[in-house]
C-alpha cells in the first residue's frame, strides 16, 4: 500500500516479496524509515527516496542483508524493475530518444550543409 501521493518520479518499480523480510518486521520497518524520512529534506543526488526505501529494507533486513543503500537499489529497480504503463515508460525514455534525434539532425546537417567560405 502506498501511503504518500507526491512522489517526484513513480515510472518503475521492483515488486518485493514481504517472506523475504525478517520475521513480521514488514510493516514495522516501512512505518520506521517513513518517520525517519518524513522528517528530512529529500533531494535528487544523496538523500532521496531510493536511500528511504534502502532504509526500511536494511532495517527488515530483506533477504538477508543490512547493506542496501541508493546505489544498490537504483540498479536492481533498473535490472528487475517494471514500467508502470505505456506512460511510464514513454516519461522515462521518450526525452532521452527527443535529444538522441536532435543529436543526430545537428550531425546530419552539420555535413550536410556546405559551409561559407
Amino acid at each position: 500500500m502506498l501511503l504518500y501521493t507526491h512522489l517526484l518520479y513513480w515510472f518503475r518499480y521492483w515488486q518485493l516479496s514481504p517472506s523475504k523480510a525478517e520475521s513480521s518486521t514488514w510493516d514495522d520497518s516501512v512505518h520506521q524509515a517513513s518517520e525517519e524520512y518524513g522528517h528530512r529534506m529529500h533531494n535528487l543526488c544523496c538523500d532521496n527516496c531510493h536511500s528511504h526505501v534502502a532504509r526500511a529494507l536494511n532495517l527488515m533486513r530483506y533477504n538477508g542483508s543490512s547493506s542496501w543503500n541508493m546505489f544498490k537499489l537504483g540498479l536492481l529497480v533498473i535490472l528487475y524493475g517494471k514500467f508502470t504503463g505505456v506512460g511510464g515508460f514513454l516519461k522515462t525514455w521518450l526525452p532521452f530518444m527527443i535529444l538522441c534525434l536532435l543529436i543526430v539532425i545537428v550531425v546530419v546537417l552539420a555535413t550536410v550543409v556546405p559551409r561559407a567560405e
